[in-house]
Parts: C-alpha cells; sequence; structure tokens
C-alpha cells in the first residue's frame, strides 16, 4: 500500500486538505465580522473538527484526482489545481444536497440513516456557506497531492 505513496498521499489529503478547508472557513468568518473571542483557540477547534467532519470529501477528491493524473499523464501543477478545485466543490456540493436530503423528521432513525449523516455531516454544514468556499482549499490541497505524488513517482536512483 505504501509502495507508490498510497498511505502518504490520502493522509496529506486529509490532514491538509482539512487545515485549507478549516483556514478558508476562518479567514471567511474574520474577513466578514464574526464575533471570536480567542481566534487562534477557536481556529484549532475548527481544524481538529474538520479533520473528522470533512475526512470522506477530501478522500474521494484525492482517489479521484489521482485516477485522473495517472488516465491522462499530468505532470505539471495546474491541471491538478483545476481539476482539484473543481471535483472538490462538485464533491462538498453534491454529498452536502444528498445529506440534507436523506434527513429524516421521524423520532426513530434508522441505523444506515445515522451513520451516513454523520459521514455527511460535514458537506451539510459547507453547503450552508457561500458556495464558493472549498475552492481556495481544493486547489491548495491539489498541489500538495502533486507534490507527494511526484515524490513518490520518481525512478528508482533519481530525485524528483
Amino acid at each position: 500500500m505504501t509502495r507508490r505513496g498510497s498511505l502518504a498521499f490520502y493522509m496529506t489529503a486529509v490532514i491538509v486538505g482539512s487545515f485549507f478547508m478549516s483556514a478558508t472557513y476562518h479567514v471567511f468568518a474574520l474577513a466578514t465580522g464574526a464575533p471570536l473571542d480567542h481566534p487562534f483557540r477557536d481556529y484549532f477547534f475548527a481544524y481538529f473538527l474538520t479533520v473528522m467532519l470533512s475526512m470522506l470529501p477530501l478522500l474521494l477528491m484525492a482517489f479521484v484526482l489521482r485516477r485522473l493524473a495517472i488516465a491522462f499523464r499530468w505532470s505539471v501543477p495546474w491541471p491538478w489545481m483545476l481539476c482539484g478545485a473543481a471535483l472538490f466543490l462538485a464533491l462538498v456540493q453534491a454529498l452536502g444536497r444528498l445529506g440534507v436530503a436523506l434527513q429524516s423528521d421521524r423520532l426513530v432513525v434508522e441505523w444506515w440513516r445515522m451513520g451516513l449523516t454523520f459521514l455527511l455531516a460535514g458537506p451539510m454544514l459547507a453547503i450552508l456557506q457561500p458556495f464558493w468556499l472549498p475552492l481556495p482549499a481544493g486547489t491548495a490541497t491539489a498541489f500538495l497531492l502533486y507534490r507527494v505524488h511526484r515524490a513518490f513517482d520518481a525512478k528508482e536512483g533519481t530525485l524528483p
């Protein structure tokens, strides 16, 4: 699994992608005048929640992005960045709308619906904000995923 850097690739997607996602939302909140008493503490708390709640769209983006990059033989970062931004935006919007559609008003909720709602909680919260906010996070994450992919794609005995 780690021969081609899969573990490093997907861990980068979750850890760095969550960092950029929470940074984007935090800067937007600061720019719009949201009352924050402790901005650094609030950011790290948001980052902790973002790691848990945005794992599904980040892993899906990383998987699809790597498959597209291998299929089209992208060797420069700009296709990764453009496709990563668009893909992450589309996944967040689609998964968020799916989560809203699966919500139930009934008192008794099935176990599968509860699990799916937990997996889709991050995108469901993200669609309540302006739709363009996942774009910078997807772009920055895709650039670093490109760097990780290139680092593990090097031939034996050569530097990336």
